[in-house]
């Protein structure tokens, strides 16, 4: 079954959540942690026991979405280098990361845009 893990850093908090944002067999998924892989592994770990439990939950396919925060944090992303690809000040980008200013959607799809063209750029090296 293909879903999307939602991982996200909380708020001015050094803790993650991990969740799917439905139901599989009336069991809501959720995992937390310390980082975003801990709260990913806590999820897996929260599917393990709804399954010895007797929930009918089938294997996963995942895809992740990460919040601005989180995907910085997972991969190590600086924040001053993403700031210039985007045209945005580093000062303003750590204020997004930190929580103190949220970012418009426009703009988490610019950060985000990116992100995965930085990537690209990787894989070409």
């Amino acid at each position: 079954m293909k879903v999307t893990a939602h991982i996200e850093k909380t708020p001015k908090g050094n803790s993650y959540s991990c969740f799917l944002d439905f139901s599989i067999d009336k069991c809501h998924l959720v995992g937390y942690g310390n980082s975003a892989k801990q709260a990913y592994e806590d999820m897996l770990i929260a599917r393990e026991e709804m399954i010895e439990l007797g929930g009918k939950i089938p294997p996963l396919e995942v895809s992740f979405d990460y919040n601005l925060p989180a995907l910085f944090d997972t991969f190590s992303l600086n924040a001053t280098s993403m700031a210039k690809r985007v045209g945005i000040s580093p000062s303003l980008m750590r204020q997004y990361l930190a929580g103190i200013k949220t970012p418009s959607p426009k703009r988490i799809a610019l950060i985000k845009q990116a992100v995965r063209d930085y990537a690209t750029e990787l894989t070409n090296i």
